[in-house]
């Protein structure tokens, strides 16, 4: 369902009786941690896909990976060097195109419903908040591309990938992670502790496994580690 503008698809999807709504123009958007998400109008695809339960609580990561690889897979069509930062910013090469706010609701012990907001840069090719490193296909390609077919590609990715098996959601998720090869510097956020590391896998909550040189594996929450580009 498209509607010409809005405050938050996140906040209107939960008023509709629909699977998915998008628009071109928010005036409230999130990002990940209370951040606001920058998007000129007219430019980009701005998107929520409502993902209904019970879904067991400990798939809650199996959500996030499904959609991040929906994005790059989408994506991939047009660009090169498309991956997944962990846990789901979708980056080209060190710059980030995609952003994605999932709000969840529980019913009992389990998800009753599950709300994916995209934030996807499309045509914008100027950005003016501190976003440190955003970019869009319009900027990595030279030219811009028609923003309906594109939401229609996202949207049958997303009902792909959403539903698919688990083995297989995890083994396209790992494949297409950021930095997945070879150690790199990151910080941890409680001591401000900078460090190279290497992606040694995913935990079974969706936690960044850290090898350092010396060969010791910790596990990271989203809050807890921060990739030094």
């Amino acid at each position: 369902m498209y509607i010409e503008q809005t405050n938050s698809t996140n906040d209107l999807i939960r008023t509709l009786s629909v699977e998915e709504v998008w628009t071109t123009y928010q005036t409230a958007g999130r990002g990940q941690q209370g951040n606001s998400w920058e998007a000129e109008r007219g430019k980009n695809i701005l998107m929520s896909y409502r993902l209904e339960g019970p879904i067991a609580a400990e798939k809650a990561f199996d959500i996030t990976m499904g959609s991040s690889i929906a994005i790059a897979e989408c994506l991939e069509h047009y660009l090169q060097g498309v991956a997944i930062k962990w846990p789901n910013d979708i980056y080209v090469g060190d710059k980030k195109i995609c952003g994605i706010l999932i709000e969840s609701s529980l019913r009992g012990h389990s998800i009753g419903q599950a709300i994916v907001g995209i934030g996807l840069n499309v045509n914008q090719v100027q950005f003016i908040s501190d976003a440190p490193n955003p970019t869009s296909i319009a900027l990595e390609t030279g030219h811009e591309v028609p923003l309906e077919p594109l939401h229609d590609q996202l949207v049958l990715q997303l009902k792909k990938w959403l539903h698919a098996d688990a083995s297989l959601v995890q083994a396209a998720y790992r494949a297409r992670l950021y930095r997945r090869e070879g150690y790199y510097r990151y910080r941890e956020l409680a001591t401000g502790k900078v460090f190279e590391a290497a992606i040694a896998g995913i935990g079974e909550q969706g936690e960044l496994l850290l090898k350092d040189k010396e060969g010791t594996v910790c596990p990271y929450l989203l809050k807890q580690i921060q990739f030094i580009i």
